[in-house]
């Protein structure tokens, strides 16, 4: 991959050490994941949040919100992971809560 892109290997390998890799659940991207399943996820997690609901297709890059999240996916919760949260709210996944104006 790393020369796919024209990077030299230490560049690569910085990149990939900066990042803070998430556990995967089994079955990872295996089983689907329902779009009610994860709304209700992500609602539940209001119950725990203070401020305003952050919104729109990159509410993961939102520090705060994003540390509530992993704290609460796998491996605390079984069946959904960090991968698979910001890959469900990249394509517009959430409900009106979530959704920007």
């Amino acid at each position: 991959m790393a020369y796919a892109l024209g990077f030299p290997k230490i560049v690569t390998d910085l990149i990939y050490d900066m990042r803070q890799w998430m556990p995967q659940r089994p079955g990872h991207r295996t089983f689907k994941i329902g779009d009610a399943f994860c709304m209700d996820f992500e609602n539940s997690l209001l119950s725990d949040w203070y401020g305003a609901v952050p919104t729109g297709v990159n509410r993961f890059e939102n520090a705060a919100w994003a540390q509530l999240v992993k704290q609460n996916v796998f491996p605390s919760h079984s069946d959904l992971d960090w991968d698979e949260y910001c890959s469900w709210v990249s394509r517009g996944g959430g409900d009106e809560w979530f959704q920007e104006e």
